[in-house]
């Protein structure tokens, strides 16, 4: 055997055991999320911890943080002596939950205030897998979230504290249900989909105003289109 022959067989034993893995990962739910999950956090967490602020926009979401914390007054938001509206309210409480609930303080370092952002990247890609199953594949749930969760961009964001993160999470979760109220075979109201939706919805909205709800308006309009009908967002019970 030559050693272009053996190398060959060597390379597709090592790949006839990824795949074996892949499907026994793919065949239990749990086993998927865990997988994905542990994956994400070996992706995110190197320099998560030793970075220094590599975004302009960052210093400033922590330290108009760092002035709710130290005031206590966790309506206004404030930069140095400046009104900043400019993002609306929901990462600021997020990353004051951090600081709370790790006990550091307002003078934490710079990684307590990216938390939310790491736990942010996880429950993304997590949620992808979430959205993908729905269609009734698991092989492809499994991959889809494995690919997000090595996304270099994905791996930017949840090393910064900044609000992009959170908001993927409300957007793929809002997609989750409305994927579920999609195929569903009857237009039946569901308050289960309908609370994970407008849930998701309205706190895209305290992340990012607008953006999270046209991310989702797109999909809602394009299958509406495609469908000939609205009806099938009466399982969102979009009314009440």
């Amino acid at each position: 055997m030559t050693p272009e022959v053996a190398e060959g067989a060597r390379l597709r034993r090592i790949a006839h055991a990824i795949e074996t893995l892949v499907d026994r990962l793919a065949a239990s739910p749990a086993a998927s999320l865990a997988a994905i999950a542990i994956v994400a956090f070996l992706a995110f967490l190197p320099g998560f911890a030793t970075l220094p602020p590599i975004d302009r926009d960052e210093p400033r979401f922590a330290q108009a943080t760092h002035q709710m914390v130290e005031s206590g007054n966790y309506l206004d938001i404030r930069f140095q002596d400046e009104a900043r509206y400019k993002k609306p309210i929901g990462i600021y409480w997020l990353q004051s939950a951090a600081v709370f609930l790790t006990g550091s303080g307002p003078d934490a370092p710079i990684f307590i205030y990216r938390l939310p952002s790491l736990i942010g990247g996880i429950a993304a890609a997590l949620l992808t897998w979430w959205v993908t199953i729905a269609f009734g594949r698991p092989r492809a749930a499994l991959l889809a979230g494995m690919l997000v969760a090595t996304t270099i961009l994905l791996g930017v964001e949840a090393r910064l504290a900044k609000t992009d993160m959170m908001l993927l999470v409300t957007i793929t979760a809002a997609h989750g249900a409305l994927a579920r109220a999609y195929l569903s075979e009857t237009t039946d109201r569901s308050l289960r989909l309908a609370a994970i939706f407008w849930t998701a919805l309205g706190a895209s909205i305290l992340l990012k105003g607008p953006v999270g709800v046209g991310a989702i308006a797109c999909p809602v309009v394009i299958l509406s289109i495609a469908n000939g009908s609205f009806a099938w967002l009466k399982r969102l019970a979009p009314l009440p």
